[in-house]
């Protein structure tokens, strides 16, 4: 291994928060130190949150071979394990030094991590280096992501091309890509990332070394399939068929659609150029990824990942998380969490604490990009062994879903009717479901961790639909017909409504009592018993 090859074990590359608040401590770690002194690092920062979520996926594989637990087949067994792994405290450092001394995580030289070093030789041209950094503008992409030129390209630190190899590996688009040609097949064109799309949820401890031993899945070993990870396998047969693997390594870390190179300066701290072409010609056998929640198609019975979603609060999909759920409900829990609930069971302070943290990527299958996101929730994995906290959320999220989505149908209806069978989308209803989502969102938290007794629902959600409502339709409240109309569909808000006692009524253990909503135009609305759902 050269002095040039940027070894990812002792680099510094990694941005981390430590629990003591310590000016002496580094900012950045490498894997080593990363593992060793797991404990001791609450969190680590990633420029990317696509990248985060494929970091997540290797840190698993590595955990699981540090503690074994990949080894182990049998569920209760595995459990066990765990738990004496978390009593424990630490990550052994003599095991650390053997998985990570094993070598593959070197950014350049002979088998640089996660890349294909035949590339050299199989591509005629390379990508780009404005085309791999996926914050910087490419081709015909939108010019304001950043104001690089092909003609002029900045070289990309090496410790900073380790996230945008990790995005591309994990969610780079479908199509179009540079050509390789192996033999005399000659192609530029490549699947999806495996987590393209997907929303990637991970249960999050007050430490790193908590939060990698709770992120472990039970993933038993098949010694009749392969189960590495790619950068513990060799060089695989492009023109092949992938292989059905079994395993953490081969599930998390060897299922990609993409084949990479990057092209170093002299220095090796630089990437000057980069390669994104296929990887396999052939799909790989379909498997779930026990990060990512799942939905059936009620018609088809057809799986799918729960799509991330930029306009989407996580709390909005806790029905796929922690809530239980019919076994005929069509959505599918993430196995991560499923796998929380193992006997024997984890201490009830551990799960006390344990929050959820998301990564997603707002995409479609090919090539478009919206936006990415990170968001952390509240501790409420406890809703997994607390049927009272468990009920709160479901009635609160419950309530909040289905008046978000009779808003949705009243602002499109009364924009329909208003406008006479326009062309063009509503104009108000994007700016008005945002606003209810935020609202609801922080009533949602109130609500579901507090010992209060819950409000009358669905009327603390329908006061806020009526205010989206009053916000996004005010401006057009201009002459009488108008008034009218809006008046109208603001009345259907109320469908659902429930009596709620009078303020000198003695409250029962789960109603409050609140003030009638009124309307922009000085009224208190129509009848809230009007039940007119015709659109």
């Amino acid at each position: 291994m050269g002095s040039d090859d940027f070894d990812l074990v002792t680099r510094e590359w990694i941005e981390v928060s430590w629990v003591g608040a310590d000016p002496d401590l580094p900012r950045q770690v490498g894997l080593r130190t990363l593992f060793t002194r797991a404990s001791e690092i609450s969190d680590f920062h990633a420029p990317l949150a696509p990248a985060s979520a494929g970091l997540m996926r290797v840190l698993a594989v590595l955990t699981a071979r540090i503690t074994g637990l990949d080894a182990i087949d049998g569920k209760r067994a595995w459990q066990r394990r765990r738990l004496e792994l978390l009593d424990a405290g630490r990550f052994d450092p003599e095991a650390v030094g053997q998985v990570l001394g094993a070598g593959g995580f070197t950014l350049f030289g002979e088998r640089p991590f996660l890349q294909d070093p035949r590339l050299r030789e199989e591509c005629k041209s390379f990508s780009g280096i404005g085309k791999f950094a996926w914050t910087r503008v490419a081709g015909a992409n939108q010019v304001f992501l950043s104001h690089d030129l092909d003609s002029a390209p900045v070289p990309v630190p090496a410790a900073e091309a380790v996230w945008h190899l990790l995005a591309w590996m994990y969610y780079g688009p479908s199509g179009r890509c540079t050509s390789r040609k192996v033999g005399t097949v000659d192609k530029a064109d490549t699947g999806a990332g495996p987590l393209r799309r997907t929303l990637s949820v991970h249960p999050w401890g007050p430490n790193l070394f908590e939060t990698l031993l709770l992120n472990q899945t039970y993933c038993p070993p098949d010694p009749a399939r392969p189960g590495s990870a790619l950068w513990e396998a060799p060089l695989h047969d492009p023109l092949g068929s992938p292989p059905e693997g079994a395993g953490i390594g081969w599930r998390l870390a060897n299922r990609f659609r993409h084949g990479m190179l990057l092209i170093p300066d002299e220095a090796g701290e630089r990437v000057v150029d980069a390669c994104a072409t296929w990887a396999w010609r052939s799909a790989h056998p379909a498997v779930d990824d026990p990060y990512v929640p799942y939905q059936v198609n009620a018609k088809t019975a057809d799986r799918y990942p729960r799509y991330a979603s930029a306009d989407r609060a996580i709390w909005r999909d806790l029905d796929a998380l922690v809530l239980h759920v019919p076994a005929e409900a069509p959505v599918t829990h993430p196995q991560v969490i499923v796998d929380l609930k193992a006997r024997p069971a984890l201490r009830a302070e551990v799960m006390g604490r344990l929050k959820i943290r998301a990564f997603g990527y707002d995409q479609d299958g090919q090539t478009r990009d919206k936006a990415f996101f990170t968001t952390k929730t509240p501790p409420v994995l406890t809703a997994l062994e607390d049927p009272v906290l468990e009920v709160r959320i479901e009635q609160a999220h419950h309530g909040a879903d289905e008046v978000g989505r009779h808003l949705e149908r009243t602002l499109n209806a009364a924009w329909h009717d208003l406008a006479g069978k326009p062309k063009k989308a509503p104009s108000w209803t994007g700016p008005a479901m945002a606003g209810y989502w935020a609202a609801a969102g922080r009533a949602f938290w109130d609500m579901a961790f507090t010992t209060a007794p819950l409000p009358v629902l669905p009327n603390a959600f329908t006061r806020i639909a009526l205010g989206a409502f009053d916000t996004a339709t005010r401006t057009y409240a201009v002459d009488p017909r108008t008034i009218n109309l809006l008046e109208t569909h603001r009345s259907r808000l109320f469908r659902g409504w429930r009596k709620e006692p009078l303020p000198d009524d003695n409250p029962g253990p789960d109603t409050a009592a609140a003030a009638p909503a009124t309307s922009p135009t000085g009224g208190a609305g129509p009848d809230p018993r009007l039940q007119n759902t015709h659109w």
